[in-house]
């Protein structure tokens, strides 16, 4: 379960960047149509359909996806958090080279750029 920001103290929300409370949100926003969220060092593909994994580490010099969303244990999409206001530009080659920058088994059908401040 993902933290919502409003139970957080004041000294733990100082100490998020913006970019972190977005993926906070973009969690939050995953579980709420029941999309499993998971850390990626404890990934458990059967215990849903739809399995968001936090942090998913791509191949080397490719960096990490904040989400990669599985369905089915197929790759359905990589989400990027971003802080509000920040332009799509450098989000939209983030995201390009994460697609590039799967596994091979979890070839990516569709990449996406999601910010978390959007409604």
């Amino acid at each position: 379960m993902v933290d919502p920001p409003s139970e957080m103290s004041e000294p733990d929300l100082a100490n998020r960047t913006t970019e972190a409370l977005a993926r906070v949100k973009i969690g939050q926003m995953l579980e709420a149509p029941g999309w499993a969220v998971q850390d990626a060092k404890a990934v458990d593909l059967a215990g849903s359909r739809g399995v968001a994994v936090r942090e998913f580490r791509m191949k080397p010099a490719r960096g990490r996806s904040d989400y990669l969303l599985l369905l089915d244990g197929r790759a359905a999409r990589v989400v990027e958090a971003k802080k509000e206001g920040e332009t799509l530009t450098e989000v939209d080659r983030q995201s390009a080279r994460h697609a590039e920058g799967l596994p091979e088994e979890l070839e990516l059908p569709v990449s996406a750029v999601v910010g978390g401040a959007r409604r």
